[in-house]
């Protein structure tokens, strides 16, 4: 059980990372844009 619980923990917090870092990239993206613009 706990096992079943640390591990979906786990994949959460990694998701979570994941998505955290694809939207810096959006952000940056989007930063130089108005840059540009």
């Amino acid at each position: 059980m706990i096992l079943v619980v640390g591990g979906a923990g786990y994949i959460g917090s990694h998701l979570v990372k994941e998505l955290v870092e694809k939207e810096q990239v959006i952000v940056l993206i989007t930063y130089r844009l108005a840059i540009a613009i």
